[in-house]
């Protein structure tokens, strides 16, 4: 247990953590009688002035002469040992290094098992819940008729990140399956969570562990009368058992068991230990837990503030050895910053959904064909490299599907890409369709080549390749973007005037004016043909009219030579050259927050490889923007620079919003005294064909090559 727990600290020794000057007075164990883990009044032994226990719902800590509310979520099971953390050390208001959470006692204060469920887990769906299971139900159907089958309602409790507490059989309507109405009271039973009142789960010090253990053995000679019933358990092992349980051990109770007395006795419900990992982990700073851990402290702290939550969690990690990376950038964003606390189901759900929406109607499709999922696979993998890229996905499922929006592609790409190296196997085609069309009546897991049922229309596989790659020589030169055009289109740094206000700083209780442009580049019909604005960031203001300040924000302008306003080749293909130079980014993630008449939330863009995002996205609603909102540079066209303006602090936050560049883009920081730690600017000369050439350098491809007339950038 020592060595794992300096392991531990070495781990997370990588990344810097919040530096103070700990107290270290009346650290030393006080010692305590075994025999008051017989005393089966536990209040007794837990409200005790000098009693070993205290509960985790009165826990909390003292930071920089600062001590937040202890969290409500912490059930009366929930408990720490004095010798762990002193309660006076937190009413003192003294700053205590906090030791790692490694060891729990499982304590059975009587042999009777008496259950359980907590008020504060019980309740209605919200609205947003109610509609993200609306959505999932509705992609599982997808023979339209109101019901799931049981594997389809199992799929559904996976696709909202639920946990299988007990069986759905109880739910079944009168056919035996599973409608709407029957889910729903099935989850928010599940939600119900049961709990035995009578076990109690304890964090306690290495050294306690050692004399327990060492009891837990002597013991065993012992009259059972005389013997407290009680486990030694590794935390960190068991949460890990509990979310992926070994194939070997059919015993949910004898995980990660260090040791246990004769009297011990197992049983403890999955769902309360679940919980309890998760709950004592959030406190021991896990900064990746899972989509289910998230949902179960959803559930837990539902009646904690995000605002406490946040508060609470950063006093904590101040006072352990924990990377200072911002819960923005983490899985506990989805937890610690919900907007709406009464929304518990799944992190990602919304996404997922709308993945199992595309992925049903694809399952449809390609069943009406007598496709299996690798005939699919092998018509959308042009190259035949064996993985599809987002390109091929895309271009197959527009051809296939008629509609696909680049939303669902990606939501559906990044479902599919389970390993994360954003590329989709074979395997992973066929893992995630393969259960989805089996259960559809008229799918078939044979190939293609085999007689298609009557009245239902073929799909040609040669008249979808020839619509997404060209076949002829003539079909290529009518496809390719020319060099000549290459050369022919000039791309420059202009001023720029035309903006949309996006937020402003009345209402923030600062001095200080500040406002948020977005770049108005679609100028309606009139405008130049030959001309395209390249958005790459949002601009900022000191003052509430368009920032035309010195310096004057600046854009990327791509311009061809000759017809305005008309229609040209090498005008029709200036949208082509922006998707291939300047593709929108894969994603974004939030990094800055403020209020006032409006909320105001900043994201920062993911570029693609090799790409830049320069720039920031602001918006006034905490979804993530559009990603055409804005555009990536590559990577050749960037140098770093140092050169930022501070412009505007909110009252209390722990981020400042920057001038930086010489386009004049807004950049975060952390503070106002430090700028944003890597600024880039473009270089001087940069050109289309230096683009082009970097691009298909990276790719290792050929030139730049349109399929069906559109660029095979996504």
């Amino acid at each position: 247990e020592q060595e794992q727990e300096q392991e531990q600290e070495k781990e997370v020794e990588v990344d810097d953590y919040e530096k103070a000057d700990y107290s270290r007075e009346d650290e030393e164990q006080i010692p305590w009688e075994l025999g008051l883990l017989l005393n089966e009044s536990a209040d007794q032994v837990i409200n005790a002035e000098k009693g070993p226990f205290w509960m985790w719902k009165d826990f909390t800590v003292a930071r920089r002469g600062k001590t937040p509310e202890p969290l409500a979520g912490y059930s009366e099971e929930m408990l720490l040992s004095r010798n762990f953390f002193t309660r006076s050390w937190a009413i003192s208001g003294q700053q205590r290094r906090l030791r790692n959470l490694i060891c729990l006692l499982e304590w059975k204060t009587c042999k009777k098992i008496e259950f359980y469920n907590d008020p504060k887990l019980n309740g209605e769906l919200s609205k947003e819940d109610d509609s993200c299971l609306v959505s999932a139900f509705e992609s599982l159907d997808v023979d339209d008729s109101g019901h799931l089958d049981d594997d389809e309602a199992t799929h559904l409790l996976d696709i909202l990140d639920l946990d299988t507490y007990h069986s759905l059989d109880p739910y079944r309507n009168a056919e035996g399956n599973f409608d709407l109405p029957s889910l729903k009271k099935a989850i928010t039973s599940y939600d119900a969570i049961p709990r035995e009142k009578n076990r109690k789960y304890i964090v306690i010090t290495l050294s306690e562990a050692e004399a327990l253990r060492a009891y837990s053995h002597a013991l065993k000679t012992k009259n059972n009368n005389d013997v407290p019933a009680f486990a030694l358990r590794n935390l960190s092992r068991w949460a890990e058992d509990l979310e992926y349980p070994s194939k070997s051990d059919k015993n949910m109770d004898k995980i990660s068991l260090l040791a246990n007395t004769d009297t011990f006795i197992q049983g403890a419900s999955i769902p309360q230990a679940k919980l309890t990992c998760a709950a004592l982990r959030f406190a021991d700073i896990e900064l990746e837990p899972s989509k289910k851990s998230i949902h179960l402290l959803k559930r837990a702290f539902i009646n904690d503030s995000p605002e406490n939550r946040r508060l609470w969690w950063e006093t904590i990690r101040a006072c352990r050895r924990r990377s200072l990376r911002a819960w923005e950038q983490t899985a506990l964003a989805a937890f610690l910053g919900d907007a709406n606390p009464q929304a518990t189901l799944g992190t990602s759900t919304a996404k997922k959904v709308e993945a199992h929406a595309t992925l049903a109607r694809l399952a449809t499709a390609l069943a009406a064909h007598s496709l299996s999922p690798l005939d699919c696979f092998d018509t959308f993998d042009i190259d035949g490299d064996g993985t599809l890229t987002l390109a091929e996905l895309s271009g197959g499922l527009k051809w296939l599907l008629s509609r696909a929006p680049p939303a669902q592609v990606l939501a559906l790409a990044r479902y599919l890409d389970t390993n994360g190296d954003n590329l989709i196997s074979r395997s992973e085609f066929d893992a995630a369709l393969k259960p989805i069309m089996s259960r559809l009546p008229s799918s078939s897991s044979s190939s293609s080549s085999q007689a298609l049922p009557s009245g239902k229309p073929t799909l040609d596989l040669k008249t979808f390749h020839q619509s997404v790659s060209p076949t002829s020589e003539s079909d290529k030169d009518n496809n390719k973007l020319s060099q000549d055009s290459i050369r022919k289109v000039s791309i420059s740094i202009q001023p720029f005037y035309q903006f949309d206000h996006v937020w402003d700083s009345r209402g923030c209780l600062t001095q200080e004016i500040f406002s948020v442009w977005q770049p108005v580049v679609d100028m309606g019909p009139l405008a130049p043909k030959n001309k395209l604005y390249i958005p790459i960031g949002f601009y900022g203001s000191d003052n509430l009219n368009k920032p035309k300040k010195s310096p004057r924000p600046k854009i990327i302008q791509l311009e061809a030579p000759g017809n305005l306003f008309g229609r040209s080749s090498i005008n029709d293909e200036l949208p082509i050259l922006l998707d291939v130079c300047f593709p929108p980014p894969i994603g974004y993630h939030r990094i800055f927050e403020a209020s006032g008449r409006k909320n105001f939330y900043v994201w920062k863009p993911d570029p693609p490889e090799t790409f830049i995002a320069m720039g920031i996205v602001a918006t006034t609603d905490d979804a993530p923007p559009p990603l055409e909102t804005i555009r990536c540079v590559p990577k050749s066209f960037t140098t770093l620079s140092n050169k930022a303006k501070f412009m505007w602090e909110p009252q209390g936050s722990q981020g400042s919003l920057w001038r930086v560049g010489r386009l004049g883009l807004l950049a975060v920081s952390e503070s106002k005294t430090n700028p944003p730690e890597q600024i880039y600017d473009l270089l001087p000369d940069i050109s289309i064909s230096d683009a082009i050439a970097q691009i298909q350098a990276n790719q290792q491809s050929s030139p730049v090559v349109l399929h069906g007339g559109k660029s095979t950038a996504f």
